[in-house]
């Protein structure tokens, strides 16, 4: 919600001095913040549209970055990638020092193989893992993977469904395991 307001000076409203602001909550669908932006005497165009506005949307995106907290409305789509061939993926993440393999039990067409781990890692790097290795996923809540089934290190057959149990904040959910 945008604000103009005429500031109180000597008791009196003035004219030419004004607060502007912006409220709002992020994200719309489950909020985890409200924010208010209050300009105070802004120069030039001094509505709360378009000075307040502004500064409420860097700093929501900035937030809900540092978060983690995934987009509600229009998410970005799981990318899906097949292969025959059981590839070994390897997690960018320094934070979390991942390795998630699936390494074949017989060769590497083997239609068997130990199941990775993908605790820590997005929903999006956890399908993208499970697709290569010729794996199925059903997700569970959204943010990062704290535990799935099968759990890492079992065997499990090419075409396999994994479920994935993820939270928005990974450090509070490992800490609760």
């Amino acid at each position: 919600k945008t604000g103009t307001s005429e500031k109180v000076i000597d008791g009196r409203y003035s004219k030419v001095a004004r607060n502007a602001s912006f409220v709002g909550f992020v994200p719309s669908r489950d909020p985890a913040l409200t924010i208010l932006v209050l300009i105070d005497t802004p120069q030039g165009l001094y509505t709360g549209g378009r000075v307040a506005a502004p500064v409420f949307q860097r700093i929501a995106e900035a937030a809900l970055r540092h978060l983690a907290v995934v987009p509600t409305i229009h998410p970005n789509p799981p990318f899906l990638v097949t292969s025959k061939v059981l590839p070994r993926i390897e997690s960018t993440s320094t934070q979390f020092h991942l390795l998630p393999t699936l390494e074949p039990v017989d060769d590497e067409f083997s239609e068997r193989g130990v199941m990775p781990d993908l605790r820590g890692l997005s929903a999006r790097q956890a399908l993208e893992a499970l697709s290569a290795f010729g794996l199925g996923a059903r997700a569970r809540g959204d943010g990062f993977v704290v535990r799935h089934e099968p759990s890492p290190g079992v065997l499990v057959d090419r075409g396999v469904t994994a479920t994935l149990y993820l939270k928005r904040h990974f450090a509070e959910a490992s800490s609760a395991q």
